[in-house]
């Protein structure tokens, strides 16, 4: 059984991550999406530290925040093109997913 998750852990985790993407990127995102997760962070406990020497998919967070960070990417950042290469990646990892279930 996986472990749950906490939403206000995967918000601090998203929002330390954030810090290191540059302006341009974090002006994208929608200011009442950031103001949420802002709110959302305040309820945890944890310590995120991030590594500035380490790329993103090697950083010590957890999968629902890369998810989290991977969805911004996709909503406020993609292009269309992209848009269409990621939604094929998301499909053929759910067809992944549900064959390692089985």
């Amino acid at each position: 059984m996986k472990n749950k998750i906490d939403v206000s852990n995967i918000a601090k985790e998203t929002i330390e991550v954030l810090n290191y993407f540059d302006e341009e990127f974090i002006s994208k995102i929608s200011k009442n999406f950031l103001n949420n997760l802002y709110e959302l962070s305040k309820n945890s406990n944890i310590s995120v530290t991030i590594d500035e020497n380490k790329n993103l998919k090697d950083q010590n967070i957890s999968e629902e925040c890369k998810d989290l960070l991977s969805v911004l990417y996709y909503r406020y950042i993609a292009t269309e093109t992209e848009k269409m290469d990621i939604i094929e990646i998301w499909k053929s990892n759910d067809i992944l997913y549900k064959n390692a279930d089985e």
